[in-house]
């Protein structure tokens, strides 16, 4: 018999031990902070995700950034699209670790206050659009459960990366959300 990489995932998925097998829905909002390369350069960002866990330990998630840097007072909005993927409880904890694609738009304050619609929309004069790979580490903790909802507080590390030289390289931080799993 010839086993297709579908076969086989679709076998691991239906006799993986220990998989609780639900899918969930996810939604989670938070706020982190970030340092720069660039001399005195740090920034602060708001976020919004929102996702499915596939069987306990992996995921797909989209997320948005807006935020604010120090260095050319310029504006950051931050999309992102990866996976996810969780151990198993350890204690009161599960420990996640992220990857994805990500697209930055950056633009100077002074730009954005003549257009704060086309600016979020990326559609404004001046921006710099930038692409690469978002990385993140942490620690999720549920605190409570009732009809399918499980909600959590979370704490994480991050590292955004850019190749190109319109900006920042490397943005490192961490941050703090809150956020639900639905079971379905």
């Amino acid at each position: 018999m010839r086993r297709t990489p579908t076969g086989v995932l679709l076998a691991l998925v239906t006799v993986a031990p220990g998989s609780a097998g639900a899918t969930e829905l996810r939604a989670e909002t938070g706020i982190s902070a970030a340092g720069t390369e660039w001399r005195g350069d740090v920034a602060g960002y708001g976020h919004l995700a929102l996702g499915v866990r596939l069987l306990d330990y992996l995921g797909i998630y989209a997320r948005g950034d807006v935020g604010y840097a120090a260095v050319d007072t310029r504006m950051l909005t931050l999309l992102s699209l990866g996976v996810q993927g969780w151990t198993p409880m350890l204690g009161p904890l599960r420990i996640f670790g992220r990857a994805g694609f990500i697209h930055q738009h950056e633009e100077s304050w002074s730009v954005v206050a003549g257009n704060v619609g086309s600016a979020l929309l990326g559609i404004g004069d001046g921006i710099r659009h930038r692409a690469g790979v978002g990385t993140g580490l942490g620690v999720e903790v549920p605190f409570w459960s009732k009809r399918g909802f499980t909600w959590f507080a979370k704490v994480d590390g991050t590292a955004n990366i850019f190749p190109d030289p319109l900006g920042p390289r490397v943005y490192g931080g961490g941050g703090v959300g809150l956020g639900f799993d639905y079971e379905l």
